[in-house]
């Protein structure tokens, strides 16, 4: 059998079995990709010694080495099941996997150090325009395709550009505002590599909760004289719920613009 030294793609290989003399049936060939069951290819003889067949390669089988088996019975009936060349091969069915990141962070204010770069999956961001970095563990063939959907608004498409000549890190901007929606916005992402497998799978940050609306006026502010010319304040929270924003976490009280 011929020895494949790149990775091959899913597809339909033409496959060749040459034996060292003739056999009394049909010889048995499978492959078994990685972690998974072996696979029967079918042969077909051309001469008494050299036999074909076809290797269809899947999205199902797993990326990595895959490896042959053989069996045959010779015109006495000894058993060999040796393969001298040509024993595995190099599958690649899995497209690049993305990893994302930011700067800075969309978590900033809430745990995380200024500036750094954040892999979590639920954050919270408010108006601001942040720096995203897309990562990939293999090559992509053309620019991936990356937007992030806020709760109930339209997708915001995010222009990449490679960072390198193997296009495998890739940066853009995305500008969040207060017209881009509150809620859990979820990023989506495909990518291709150069033997056509297409990759959907995210890892790193790939959902924050927006925050750009705050919230509105306390309501039923409340002014009583107290002793020695104190004045007591006492209001109620918002409601904080639909565009009125969240409620307060906290008051500030200024008096003549001075915060007290």
């Amino acid at each position: 059998m011929p020895i494949v030294v790149e990775p091959i793609g899913p597809g339909l290989y033409p496959i060749e079995l040459e034996v060292s003399e003739a056999l009394t049936s049909v010889p048995l060939l499978t492959v078994t990709p990685k972690g998974q069951n072996p696979l029967p290819i079918n042969l077909e003889p051309i001469t008494p010694e050299i036999w074909q067949g076809t290797l269809t390669v899947t999205q199902e089988m797993a990326s990595g080495l895959a490896n042959f088996a053989f069996q045959a019975n010779d015109l006495i009936g000894n058993v060999g099941n040796q393969i001298a060349s040509g024993g595995s091969l190099a599958l690649d069915t899995q497209g690049p996997i993305g990893a994302l990141s930011f700067l800075p962070s969309p978590l900033e204010g809430e745990g995380s150090p200024a500036g750094s770069p954040v892999q979590q999956t639920q954050g919270r961001v408010r108006g601001s325009s942040v720096a995203v970095f897309l990562d990939l563990d293999e090559s992509a063939v053309e620019t991936p395709q990356l937007s992030l959907i806020p709760s109930g608004k339209t997708p915001i498409s995010v222009s990449l550009s490679s960072k390198t000549a193997e296009a495998k890190s890739f940066t853009g901007v995305l500008t969040i505002s207060s017209q881009t929606g509150d809620g859990v916005a979820n990023f989506i992402y495909s990518a291709q590599d150069a033997l056509g497998n297409i990759s959907a799978l995210l890892q790193g940050t790939t959902s924050f909760i927006i925050d750009t609306i705050p919230p509105s006026a306390p309501r039923f502010l409340r002014a009583n004289p107290a002793k020695a010319g104190a004045v007591v304040l006492s209001w109620s929270a918002p409601l904080g719920t639909g565009p009125a924003g969240d409620c307060p976490l906290l008051y500030f009280v200024y008096r003549d613009g001075i915060k007290l």
